[in-house]
């Protein structure tokens, strides 16, 4: 299976709109392979952007404590 996305590795939304999977012969459907691996990719993707965007999260917070702590008001999200 080839490889999509970006260097790191991500699936870009691109990626899924433009997604084909292949036909197999002698029955409707999909390739299985084709589409487990497809769905393999996405979630690592997901996955990893939900981590990055936990830990983004939490700096934020401690970035927003740091500037009260320096009188710097700070608005509200």
């Amino acid at each position: 299976m080839q490889h999509q996305g970006t260097e790191a590795g991500m699936l870009t939304p691109e990626d899924i709109m433009q997604k084909r999977f292949r036909a197999v012969r002698f029955r409707e459907g999909y390739d299985s392979d084709d589409v487990d691996g497809f769905l393999d990719q996405v979630a690592v993707s997901l996955r990893t952007a939900t981590e990055l965007n936990d830990q983004l999260g939490i700096r934020m917070v401690q970035l927003e404590e740091e500037l009260r702590r320096h009188g710097i008001p700070v608005p509200p999200q």
